[in-house]
């Protein structure tokens, strides 16, 4: 008997998660305006918080926030 804490996400999921996915012209623009919004924010982290773990923490995780918004975009559109 399975787990259901084990279960399968689905070959779909996996397929949208793991094959490329090649933005149109449309969602190039979109992904760029999050890369710059995002940028802007990095600066002024960079600008306003003192060197410490917790700078590096929230650079790290616009970072994060950078690759999931722009994957959204290239995966989850048809």
């Amino acid at each position: 008997m399975k787990d259901s804490a084990c279960s399968s996400v689905g070959m779909t999921e996996i397929v949208t998660r793991f094959r490329h996915h090649a933005p149109s012209d449309e969602q190039q623009q979109r992904m760029q305006q999050v890369r710059q919004g995002c940028l802007d924010l990095a600066v002024l982290i960079d600008n306003v918080v003192p060197h410490s773990r917790e700078k590096s923490d929230a650079l790290t995780n616009l970072e994060y926030v950078m690759y999931q918004a722009n994957a959204g975009i290239a995966r989850r559109e048809e």
